[in-house]
């Protein structure tokens, strides 16, 4: 349509899109709203299914993204019933991590960004907290 109205022009089309980060679910899977290790303060998240490529063999099967709300007093991570399950423990479970390994949550880049961060000066704490919730 623009090359109709003005056929001798260039066009260039400029979006934010950064008011669609906040149209996900509240349960939506994003690495951002996860920690490394189980429980705290994280998101709770819908389960997923696997991936069908998963090298490991596990495509296809359903994962949860929470421990079951009762686990054996023996089982290694059975202070976290009921809790989400964290990054570890999701590659875990998918075969992509040793247990020698360790996974970095959030990288140098994006450690930077934060620091360089505009400070609101004056807010109450509940503001700070809110804050604080939204990056993480």
């Amino acid at each position: 349509m623009l090359q109709a109205l003005y056929p001798n022009k260039r066009y260039v089309f400029i979006f934010d899109n950064s008011s669609a980060h906040n149209s996900l679910a509240k349960d939506a899977l994003t690495v951002m709203k996860m920690n490394v290790n189980p429980g705290s303060k994280q998101a709770h998240m819908h389960d997923p299914v696997i991936p069908a490529n998963n090298l490991h063999g596990f495509g296809g099967q359903p994962q949860s993204m929470q421990f079951p709300n009762e686990l054996p007093s023996t089982h290694k991570y059975a202070k976290y019933s009921g809790q989400p399950k964290g990054m570890w423990v999701i590659l875990e479970e998918q075969g992509l991590v040793r247990p020698s390994k360790k996974i970095v949550s959030v990288c140098k880049d994006r450690k930077v960004l934060r620091s360089r961060k505009p400070q609101i000066k004056g807010l109450s704490p509940a503001e700070e907290a809110l804050i604080e919730e939204e990056d993480e």
